[in-house]
């Protein structure tokens, strides 16, 4: 029937996309330096766009449209590894319009927003790069503190987790960078915050992790 062609080619076209989507991580992993920058922009743009539009009920009913949601986040953070700034002011552009509180049936797609961030790759050096880190960790900190909706406030920490693991082994001396100590300062501030106000325990895990990190 037309119904069944039509699920098949969409099923088909869902597939291509998670293919497409993984040939390309490997592509910008293996680039050389000073590679394309027109063509790197304009596939930074689509792939920012299609993460950040993706109707977030459809993630939760197909595990293919997870897939390629994911996908497109793990290409954004392979990306973010020789252009920090240009993905990760994508993320800042757009979590700086979102009110402090969200209406529940925005909050799924602000959710999304910012889980999408969990593969971005934070460095401690050289020292140009752990300041473009920095500068981003007090900025989304900034964000996480103003955070009104509980649900938010969990991504927030979810990610802020994910993305300080890595670095948490290797940092030394630049701990002490007056931007990194606002931001880690601000943080440890809201997840006190947040351990007072959260009387569920089901939502002490994602709390303390980020109080480990």
């Amino acid at each position: 029937t037309a119904r069944d062609a039509a699920f098949q080619a969409d099923r088909k076209s869902l597939i291509s996309i998670y293919i497409l989507c993984r040939v390309l991580i490997e592509i910008v992993k293996q680039a050389p330096e000073g590679a394309d920058e027109d063509l790197s922009d304009k596939l930074e743009e689509i792939v920012f766009t299609q993460l950040k539009t993706t109707d977030p009920m459809s993630i939760s009913s197909s595990i293919i449209k997870s897939s390629n949601w994911n996908s497109f986040a793990e290409l954004l953070g392979w990306m973010s590894e020789r252009k920090f700034i240009s993905v990760s002011d994508r993320f800042i552009a757009d979590l700086e319009k979102i009110p402090t509180f969200v209406t529940r049936d925005l909050e799924p797609g602000v959710h999304l927003l910012i889980l999408g961030m969990r593969y971005l790759r934070l460095k401690n050096y050289p020292l140009e790069k752990f300041e473009e880190t920095a500068d981003f960790m007090k900025s989304i900190a900034k964000f996480f503190y103003q955070a009104e909706n509980l649900s938010v406030s969990l991504a927030y920490a979810e990610v802020i987790s994910q993305l300080l693991l890595p670095l948490a082994g290797s940092m030394t001396a630049e701990v002490n960078h007056p931007t990194w100590v606002e931001a880690m300062t601000a943080l440890l501030s809201t997840t006190a915050k947040l351990q007072t106000e959260s009387s569920s325990s089901k939502y002490w895990a994602s709390i303390f992790r980020l109080n480990v990190s």
